[in-house]
């Protein structure tokens, strides 16, 4: 389909519209640090449809390295701004101060050693996804007990948009797998309470990791993206930085057209992919034959000289037997079966463009092959 269906302007349009929406419910400047990073890295994987949005939100970087550098302490905060510099540094592919790491594993130590509070990270589904794409960024392993937090959180009821964002952090760790498909089903599930920025969280998250595809169907996901550009309408800066990603992404891809035009596409490329099967495996077999054909004499005097040591263990008379008989015979097949693998090929392209051949035709096709062969063993 990508070769002849072009992106629409119309889908364009839209997409662009919804971009431009989400830009105008982005965090301002007053807002957290961790607000604005994750931003920084929404804008930065968006692509060049909101580079001037990268340049909006990047004294957030510098403004995070400042505090962690003059302010650290290995606390819930400083951990959580932490992971999301190290991966909003990640997105734009500038390299974090070397020590991030080790005072983010530091962070996670002194975490762990202090157990499960009231205000603690593993109570916080943004927390903790901020803490795995930092741990993800920086190359670390997720510790147990930072995951044990996150499969408790899957069990309570949270936004689409926090769920959406915890199912994607999980997603880029490898000990987090058995975790995913339990938060995408959160992310997806529909409740009988308000949720207004669930289309955007969710279309995020099916647009951001392969990892995710498997535990989701195509239904919902158009759904989530459907709802997201008819409504266009983010009501938290966290959930317009998402759809702004998926958005700008997603300009100069979409295409609006009918569905008789994209069946009439599918049916094209399918013709196309099958047509260039025939051809391929046609081109393959027949040039394996010509091969044989080439190295004819080479060919008989293999197969001669393998009867004949065969004949002479056994003992039989009159000698060994000329190569002349092997080559009128490999020559015979191979001619039949250079035919036949043109025929073959030739029937599966008609096929493909709804022209059969009549049954009379089919046999004297297979005539034509077997008297090719007859000739060719006789030329031989």
């Amino acid at each position: 389909m990508a070769r002849t269906l072009q992106p629409s302007p119309d889908a364009e349009a839209a997409v662009l519209a919804v971009v431009q929406r989400a830009q105008e419910r982005l965090p301002d400047r007053d807002a957290p640090l961790l607000a604005r990073l994750f931003a920084l890295e929404c804008a930065a994987r968006g692509g060049r449809a909101v580079a001037p949005t990268v340049e909006r939100y990047r004294d957030a970087l510098r403004e995070a390295e400042w505090w962690l550098d003059e302010t650290w302490e290995p606390d819930v905060p400083h951990a959580a701004v932490l992971g999301q510099a190290l991966s909003a540094s990640k997105a734009l592919n500038r390299t974090a101060p070397s020590d991030w790491p080790r005072l983010l594993g530091e962070a996670l130590e002194a975490l762990e050693a202090r157990g499960k509070t009231r205000f603690g990270i593993g109570g916080d589904p943004s927390l903790l996804a901020a803490v795995l794409r930092g741990l993800d960024a920086a190359d670390m392993n997720a510790p147990e007990w930072l995951l044990t937090s996150a499969a408790g959180v899957l069990q309570e009821r949270r936004s689409a948009e926090a769920t959406a964002e915890l199912a994607d952090a999980l997603a880029s760790h490898p000990s987090g797998q058995s975790l995913v498909a339990s938060a995408v089903s959160a992310a997806f599930r529909g409740d009988d309470w308000t949720d207004g920025d669930a289309p955007y969280a969710r279309w995020w998250l099916a647009s951001r990791r392969k990892e995710v595809d498997r535990h989701l169907s195509t239904r919902a996901i158009d759904d989530a993206r459907l709802q997201a550009l008819v409504a266009a309408d983010p009501v938290d800066g966290k959930a317009a930085a998402m759809v702004l990603e998926t958005a700008a992404q997603a300009a100069g891809q979409l295409v609006i057209a009918t569905a008789e035009t994209l069946s009439a596409e599918r049916s094209r490329e399918d013709r196309r992919v099958h047509v260039s099967r025939a051809l391929y495996r046609g081109g393959l077999f027949s040039l394996a034959a010509s091969v044989g054909l080439f190295n004819l004499h080479w060919l008989g005097h293999q197969a001669a000289a393998v009867v004949g040591a065969g004949a002479a263990s056994a003992g039989a008379a009159g000698g060994a037997p000329g190569e002349h008989p092997f080559r009128q015979v490999i020559a015979g097949l191979l001619v039949t079966f250079l035919g036949l693998c043109i025929s073959g090929a030739i029937k599966a392209i008609s096929s493909q463009y709804g022209k059969r051949a009549p049954e009379w035709a089919r046999g004297v096709e297979v005539l034509a092959t077997v008297a090719a062969g007859i000739i060719a063993a006789v030329v031989a």
